[in-house]
């Protein structure tokens, strides 16, 4: 044949020879297996020291507020009417969640949950009462002491409740208030001893 080219090879030649067996495809889709599955061993290995780390980054609220755990009672004021009020602090959910109970003499019972929101990094707590008000606080936390501030009031009222450990082992709670263009006021107070 004119103008053709020999390569060396015909057509016989490739039947009895036939092409090598593709063993490296194989060898490499077996690595890229094999590193598949390793690299998400490791991952996964990340992700579980992550939620570890996350998870114990901020101690259980049992730990964290151990001086508010308790039955109390006290005695307090409101608006210069004198009661008497009981207070419950207890766990929850593996000590992540503190659940405080409180009642008065008037008849008002409450019920809060507080814990630590992973999302947003902070302490709130949700208030849930015997008159169907239900509150959202964020938290503040010091030694002995803990305050929340209410969030999504009207624009200029104001909201706040503190937990404070005394020198003396008693336990005082106040509720401030503030209506637009006032300064935050004491519209409750109760001083609680232990059960």
């Amino acid at each position: 044949m004119a103008g053709s080219v020999n390569i060396g090879c015909d057509r016989d030649s490739l039947s009895r020879n036939p092409q090598p067996k593709r063993e490296p495809m194989k060898n490499t889709a077996v690595i890229f297996v094999f590193v598949t599955i390793l690299a998400t061993s490791f991952l996964q290995d990340a992700i579980s020291q992550k939620a570890s780390a996350q998870k114990t980054s901020e101690p259980a609220l049992s730990q964290t507020l151990a001086w508010l755990m308790s039955d109390w009672e006290g005695e307090g004021v409101q608006s210069g009417t004198a009661f008497s009020s009981s207070l419950s602090v207890t766990t929850r959910l593996d000590g992540t969640v503190l659940q405080i109970n409180r009642s008065s003499s008037s008849g008002l019972k409450e019920m809060m949950l507080l814990g630590f929101d992973g999302s947003s990094k902070k302490y709130v707590g949700v208030l849930y009462d015997s008159r169907n008000h239900i509150g959202l606080f964020e938290c503040q936390m010091k030694e002995n002491e803990i305050s929340l501030s209410q969030i999504g009031l009207p624009q200029g009222f104001q909201a706040s409740r503190t937990f404070r450990m005394q020198p003396d082992s008693k336990l005082y709670f106040s509720i401030d208030r503030a209506e637009p263009g006032q300064e935050l006021s004491k519209s409750v107070e109760i001083t609680y001893q232990k059960k």
